[in-house]
């Protein structure tokens, strides 16, 4: 249903060689907003939805991410804005074999999260291993090394440090990303102002999928 390597993703025997374990600023990021949506909708098990973004990506960069809004590497359905085509690899007949495949295209991150809620519902699971396991029953990816990779960067990154926060952490711990989150908007907006990320199409490439909010405050400032 799934692809392990979803639009500019690496093959999962590069990411397992991988010699350096420290997140990009851009996997922050990442991490950053699919903690604050799981937190806003009570969502335990955070670590493997993370994993998840983090590999689908290729680590917050992927095109399907950084143009397209889907981390996931979620398939074209009816619920996306858009279909985008992209080469893939899939796992097929005992094989990786390259194809064109269409992915969902969503005009914002949290639309591409709501559809990944539809697909997993991570709000009925309250294990890691009741999560693996429900993925492999609803055949989310096609590579059958597709859990231990999970694993393997849940536990390079330490990501179930952010499983299982009670709700009243939870609330406070929304605040504090959303305060985060600002900030970044903001200093990046006065990074535009002063030239460092160029104008017109060199701009919009640079900004990604963070172009027009940016770009919005931007034009606030200068009010």
């Amino acid at each position: 249903m799934f692809s392990i390597a979803a639009a500019g993703g690496i093959h999962p025997l590069l990411f397992l060689i991988k010699e350096e374990k420290t997140m990009t600023d851009a996997d922050k990021f990442l991490i950053g907003i699919y903690e604050t949506y799981c937190i806003a909708h009570d969502i335990k098990i955070k670590s493997v939805g993370m994993a998840q973004a983090m590999i689908e990506s290729s680590h917050a960069t992927s095109s399907l991410y950084t143009v397209h809004n889907n981390p996931f590497g979620i398939k074209y359905t009816d619920r996306a804005d858009y279909p985008v085509s992209y080469d893939t690899r899939e796992y097929m007949d005992g094989e990786w074999k390259t194809v064109h495949e269409q992915f969902s295209g969503f005009n914002d991150i949290e639309h591409a999260f709501n559809d990944y809620c539809h697909i997993v519902h991570p709000e009925r699971i309250f294990s890691v291993d009741d999560y693996l396991k429900h993925l492999s029953e609803i055949g989310y990816a096609t590579d059958p090394n597709y859990l231990n990779l999970i694993l393997e960067v849940i536990d390079d990154y330490d990501l179930r440090q952010y499983d299982g926060y009670a709700r009243d952490e939870d609330l406070e711990k929304l605040d504090k990303l959303h305060i985060e989150y600002t900030n970044q908007i903001e200093l990046m907006a006065y990074k535009v102002i002063d030239g460092k990320y160029g104008n017109g199409e060199e701009r919009k490439s640079k900004l990604g999928m963070y172009y027009d909010i940016i770009q919005d405050r931007v034009d606030e400032i200068l009010r």
